[in-house]
């Protein structure tokens, strides 16, 4: 008898600027939803996942830390990521509104609903995400 391994899944790459859509409803997100992550952190010693945490805001405005294993619960990153955030430096729940009200997250969530179109087949403009 062959000795079976369990094969762990892959996981995407999620960094600062992945694109990701939801994939069901939740407190902070609505089926279809697209978000973007504004930060990966450090979940610590003790967890389970034993990786970091991403936060993620969607387009909605609304936002929430996710681990490892909350994404094939209700996310599906996209696997893309959106380079205008990048250097983007998370500092309080306050500024973050700030700068959802601002625009600052707009042109990633553009070109998520973009990708979203590209991935489903419909014809769409470039597939070159900014």
């Amino acid at each position: 008898m062959r000795n079976a391994t369990k094969k762990q899944p892959v996981r995407p790459n999620l960094e600062l600027g992945s694109l990701v859509v939801c994939t069901r409803a939740t407190a902070v997100c609505d089926l279809g939803e697209v978000g973007v992550v504004y930060e990966v952190y450090e979940r610590g010693e003790g967890d389970p996942d034993g990786d970091d945490g991403f936060s993620i805001i969607f387009s909605s405005g609304l936002h929430d830390g996710w681990s490892w294993s909350d994404v094939p619960i209700a996310l599906r990153p996209l696997g893309e990521i959106d380079y205008s955030i990048q250097g983007y430096v998370f500092k309080n729940v306050g500024v973050l509104a700030a700068d959802w009200r601002g625009g600052v997250f707009s042109k990633a969530f553009e070109n998520a609903r973009r990708v979203l179109t590209l991935q489903s087949g419909a014809p769409c403009g470039s597939s070159r995400v900014h």
